[in-house]
């Protein structure tokens, strides 16, 4: 039979447990972030309507990167709104002021009726990667 002293230690020790488990959990989480090439998210816009949730994403690099850091850029905020919307576009900006624009980008779920997938803009995209279309404004 336990004690409540024991019954308390044991409680304890659980709960330490659990608080290294969720620190560890935390510091993954943070490292995997760090990895992200840094961009900074300037504005959404909400352009849904009744059969479609779509949202334009305007990103600002924080610094100069390649063509394949921006790539990384694309998928990591693509999948941060993808889980809430059918169709994400964004558009990533240089953070020099005299070279605004660098891409454009469209992705669609695939579970999107085709009758819905719209063209937007006018976007044609030059490349696919990991099945979002990007058009490069170099």
């Amino acid at each position: 039979m336990m004690t409540p002293l024991r019954h308390f230690v044991v409680f304890a020790i659980v709960i330490l447990s659990l608080q290294i488990i969720c620190s560890s959990c935390a510091n993954k989480e943070d490292a995997a972030t760090a990895e992200t090439p840094n961009y900074e998210i300037m504005r959404t816009s909400d352009v849904s309507h009744a059969a479609a949730a779509r949202i334009t994403v305007y990103i600002r690099l924080n610094s100069d990167c390649t063509k394949d850091e921006i790539r990384q850029i694309i998928v990591h905020a693509t999948k941060k709104f993808m889980s809430q919307y059918d169709i994400v576009w964004l558009e990533i900006q240089s953070h020099d002021p005299g070279n605004p624009v660098l891409c454009e980008t469209k992705c669609i779920s695939a579970s999107l009726d085709e009758q819905w997938h719209t063209t937007g803009n006018g976007f044609t995209a030059e490349e696919y990667f990991e099945n979002i279309g990007i058009r490069w404004w170099d």
